[in-house]
């Protein structure tokens, strides 16, 4: 079996992870601090505070929005539930804009619409795939139309810009995702990334309860018992193991997400550049979390590649699909949701994948697509 994914934990990685459990601190403490200061050096912008999970980091800068039970925010049909799952939660409006065909993400013409129509509070941008969208185009609609912008960063820790500046490096809020199967996996976790101070600041809080200080701040003094609560929190924050793991993939990403590239391109020369989704221009690089292909006989190449025992995914299902988002507006105008699902498979795209791997995947692709 050729898997979709494998999970890649590098040597430096698992000897940070002995260390942490060796030291007797293994829950949220200095590594966890550490962790957060290189991310947020990495990415280029001024914080970062570490969650359990991408969806966790999400909530974070949903509270922190200061949105009202009702009002509608902009999101992508096109992505996994649980960022919708987290409106619905909190009493919010999914308005479902239709997606860019060439990228996977938020069609630019659909939100202008749709902020027209509805006048929204606010817009999760997500970067599916990995490939960077224009966020300065983003920015200037939320600023338009007066919307918070949330920038969802699940598929694109390490995706750039030309001039070198990481996706996330201008956001006022930004998640990023460490799950197993993403490009930097921890095993679960996720990063909130702010150049806002008093955001970052109650996002530490947030994350553990509304309480002031953590406990690993309180045991610096002897182990003061005592703490404030400023706010109703949740259990959300990451422990020092999870950190740990964390910055020995950091020191890897760029060039795992080099290695990446090198498959796509391989993927795309043997199959067509028009057949994989677009994941890199003359203005961005794709941190090639997924690797889309277009086939109008979806169902041939799925028949080809079980019988080949290849796995393969489809991301996503239109999440307007569910019963629980029947009843939410979905902007049809452009229909180009509905055509990406129809045709898209995700194929293998990871660390472990052989030369012999990409050209059975190839050749079998190719058979489905005649």
């Amino acid at each position: 079996m050729i898997p979709l994914f494998k999970t890649k934990i590098h040597e430096q990685s698992i000897k940070n992870a002995e260390d942490v459990l060796r030291s007797g601190w293994v829950g949220l403490g200095p590594k966890v601090e550490e962790f957060e200061n290189k991310f947020a050096e990495y990415i280029g912008n001024k914080y970062a505070v570490a969650f359990n999970s991408c969806t966790e980091a999400l909530r974070a800068a949903i509270v922190l929005s200061n949105l009202q039970e009702g009002d509608g925010v902009i999101t992508s049909p096109l992505t996994f539930v649980g960022v919708n799952h987290l409106l619905l939660q909190h009493q919010l409006e999914p308005i479902f804009a239709d997606i860019d065909y060439i990228t996977g993400s938020l069609s630019y013409n659909s939100i202008e619409r749709l902020c027209k129509q509805f006048r929204p509070k606010a817009i999760i941008a997500m970067h599916y795939g990995g490939f960077p969208m224009d966020m300065d185009i983003f920015m200037e609609i939320a600023g338009k139309y007066d919307c918070v912008l949330i920038e969802d960063c699940a598929h694109a820790a390490g995706a750039m810009y030309v001039d070198g500046r990481k996706v996330g490096y201008n956001s006022k809020l930004a998640a990023f995702s460490f799950h197993a199967v993403k490009n930097m996996p921890i095993g679960d976790g996720g990063m909130l990334v702010t150049y806002d101070e008093e955001i970052a600041n109650k996002a530490k809080k947030l994350r553990w309860f509304g309480i002031d200080k953590s406990t690993s701040e309180r045991s610096k003094i002897g182990y003061g018992w005592e703490y404030g609560v400023e706010m109703v929190g949740f259990k959300s924050h990451m422990n020092d193991i999870s950190a740990a793991i964390g910055l020995g993939q950091l020191e890897r990403l760029d060039l795992d997400n080099m290695l990446r590239h090198n498959i796509y391109e391989k993927y795309s020369d043997e199959l067509g550049r028009s057949n994989i989704l677009f994941e890199f221009s003359s203005r961005a690089l794709s941190s090639h979390h997924l690797m889309v292909l277009f086939a109008k006989h979806k169902e041939k190449v799925i028949e080809l590649l079980t019988k080949n025992d290849i796995q393969y995914g489809v991301h996503y299902l239109p999440n307007y699909r569910y019963p629980m988002y029947k009843d939410f507006y979905v902007d049809k105008d452009g229909r180009n949701t509905e055509r990406f699902y129809n045709e898209c498979v995700s194929l293998p795209n990871h660390l472990y994948l052989t030369d012999d791997d990409i050209d059975k995947v190839i050749e079998v692709v190719k058979e489905g697509l005649r």
